[in-house]
């Protein structure tokens, strides 16, 4: 627990199921879907790099600046789910 509330939150990195089902976790958290990055109409589910892939077109889209937080989460079948909070350091 870091004790972010979702609005302290500047970029979520996702899983990649799909463009609606990361827009409907984020609003079901109260966070702003605007603040995730989107990469499934480029690669599909690409299922264990989807992180990586978004992560790529995170600094592809966006300048980052240093204090900004960042989320990055997966999901897998049978519900295993595996998440990162960090600050940007540049």
């Amino acid at each position: 627990h870091v004790g972010w509330s979702p609005e302290d939150v500047d970029h979520f990195v996702c899983h990649q199921p799909s463009k609606k089902m990361i827009r409907k976790v984020l609003l079901e958290l109260g966070a702003d879907p605007h603040k995730a990055v989107y990469s499934h109409h480029l690669f599909g589910n690409t299922a264990s790099t989807t992180v990586s892939l978004a992560m790529h077109q995170l600094l592809q889209e966006r300048e980052l600046e240093a204090g900004e937080k960042l989320i990055l989460t997966t999901a897998a079948s049978g519900f295993t789910m595996v998440t990162a909070a960090g600050e940007c350091n540049v």
